[in-house]
């Protein structure tokens, strides 16, 4: 006859169960705090903000008061790299092959995306496989600018002139920019032919265009309202959907017939593909607050520049829609660069 436990017996075991559990619990508590503890240890130190441009272009404007912000939020230094060279290929290419810890961000725009890659036989990296989406920060449009010289005051008039007359020079800030790409698609659709003349880099051009050294130019807006304002060039027209703020005189590019060239660059954050994704989503959360620094959005309206706050999924679905709008141009066009 099996011996019957005492009440003793059952208790103990009862007693040994529940501490076991708790045991148990306790280690699982741990545990998870742990995760969360090693999460929140971002950032580990100053942050790294590559801008893949040279110093005093629109992506470095940009980016420089955006890593302002940013610094504000995190309490961290955020120290600027500029590591221009190759349509921000070779920026990119440093910012992709850094530690994944959200120690490195790197600043992206639609060439180092979405343009790029049809018009290079390598980049030096992937950028499908490469890097996790953050967000997008802002949205620039370009301005339609001419020569003060010269006689035209709005696309009609420059187009007009441009038939008869056909040593107009163009400039670019490089082969395969969002600059050069849409004169080319602006020369296409007005039927006429004018002289590329291309620059190494936003500033370069635009102060060709104010020496007289050429007569058009599209390109980034936030060099050129000051300038315009100066009368230091002319801007025929803006390439946003709607007229600026900024510039309530200058009509769109659409107004005037072109909306083949209407478009808004995005810039963006992107951090290297083996970062985890809770540092991830800590660096989108401190770029959200950043966005709304008073100081960023005073900046960003004096440049012309729209702040956004796009998370990684939805700037994932505005690089691939960017990359089949520019693949269609780049082919288009012809460019191919080594």
């Amino acid at each position: 006859m099996p011996k019957q436990r005492s009440l003793n017996e059952t208790e103990g075991g009862k007693s040994m169960n529940v501490q076991l559990k708790r045991a148990i619990a306790a280690c699982l508590g741990l545990t998870l705090f742990a995760g969360v503890a090693s999460a929140e240890t971002w950032p580990k130190g100053p942050v790294r903000l590559i801008i893949p441009f040279p110093a005093a272009g629109q992506t470095d404007l940009l980016g420089r008061a955006y890593g302002e912000a940013l610094r504000g939020v995190i309490k961290e230094a955020v120290v600027v790299e500029n590591k221009g060279g190759a349509g921000g290929n070779v920026g990119a290419a440093v910012a992709a092959q850094a530690a994944g810890d959200g120690q490195t961000i790197l600043m992206v725009t639609p060439g180092i995306l979405s343009i790029n890659r049809w018009l290079y036989k390598s980049q030096g990296f992937d950028p499908d496989k490469d890097f996790k989406m953050v967000s997008v920060v802002g949205l620039m449009p370009s301005g339609f600018a001419v020569h003060p010289s010269v006689p035209a005051n709005n696309l009609k008039e420059l187009v007009a002139l441009m038939k008869t007359r056909t040593n107009i020079r163009t400039a670019s800030p490089g082969v395969g920019t969002t600059g050069y790409l849409m004169s080319e698609v602006f020369k296409s659709e007005a039927g006429v032919t004018s002289i590329h003349v291309p620059y190494r880099g936003n500033g370069p051009a635009l102060q060709a265009l104010i020496s007289g050294e050429v007569d058009t130019l599209i390109d980034g807006i936030p060099a050129m309202i000051e300038q315009h304002k100066k009368g230091a060039i002319k801007l025929l027209a803006v390439t946003s959907p709607e007229r600026m703020k900024q510039l309530p005189d200058v009509p769109t590019v659409a107004e005037q017939g072109f909306p083949q060239i209407t478009n808004e660059a995005w810039y963006g954050i992107v951090v290297p593909a083996s970062t985890p994704d809770a540092v991830v989503e800590q660096i989108y959360a401190a770029s959200t607050k950043a966005m709304a620094d008073p100081k960023l959005l005073e900046r960003f309206a004096t440049l012309g520049i729209q702040p956004q706050t796009q998370n990684g999924a939805q700037m994932d679905k505005v690089t691939k829609d960017e990359s089949s709008r520019w693949k269609a141009v780049v082919e288009k066009s012809g460019a191919k660069l080594d």
